[in-house]
């Protein structure tokens, strides 16, 4: 089943916002089967052999995580919010993510700088810190005045698919949670944060 969008999102601009401190990866993969609990000395277990039931944990099963993200690289990100914005990249609004683009992954050979596309709490919140001036420009919100009749033409240019009803279903609860002044810029901000949008 595919995760809505906006559904990631919600859970990205959440941490954004609460571990903006954070430097360490998000969802970072723990093994909870490890028991911590001193060996019995005197249990040899033999190579190939099965554990003794004593020492198998059956209490919690490991699941590897699957929800560790992988940014697109910096250049194609700004691409796409040139496509939602219709500006390009170059424009004045983006500027604060041109200035902020190493702290975002983006590489630089000359200066021995890889690109790096992990997507950590300090890199979401840069993120959404560098969003700010793009969702308080005029020119966006001319363009998409109200997010749940704009969330199609949204969709289209950011995703690259229509909207679904579950998009807008999660939209409007995400809307709903939010003082009316706040709505439209907290909206803004989430969408352009979207996990669809931001990772591979």
């Amino acid at each position: 089943m595919r995760k809505s969008p906006l559904s990631a999102l919600c859970r990205c601009f959440v941490a954004a916002a609460f571990l903006a401190g954070c430097d360490g990866l998000i969802d970072s993969p723990l093994n909870p089967t490890v028991d911590l609990k001193p060996k019995d000395p005197t249990v040899v277990v033999e190579p190939g052999a099965a554990l003794p039931p004593s020492r198998v944990r059956t209490d919690r099963a490991f699941t590897p995580s699957t929800d560790r993200v992988a940014l697109l690289p910096f250049q194609v990100r700004m691409n796409k919010l040139s496509a939602i914005t219709g500006l390009p990249t170059s424009d004045a609004m983006f500027a604060e993510l041109t200035k902020r683009k190493l702290d975002l992954g983006a590489h630089d050979f000359g200066a021995n700088v890889a690109p790096d596309l992990t997507w950590s709490a300090q890199r979401m919140s840069t993120w959404v810190q560098a969003l700010f001036p793009v969702c308080d420009d005029a020119r966006l919100k001319t363009r998409y005045p109200d997010w749940r009749t704009s969330l199609d033409q949204f969709s289209r240019a950011a995703w690259g698919r229509p909207s679904t009803a579950e998009d807008l279903a999660l939209l409007d609860a995400v809307i709903a949670e939010e003082p009316t002044a706040n709505r439209w810029r907290a909206s803004c901000l989430m969408l352009l944060s979207s996990i669809e949008l931001v990772a591979q």
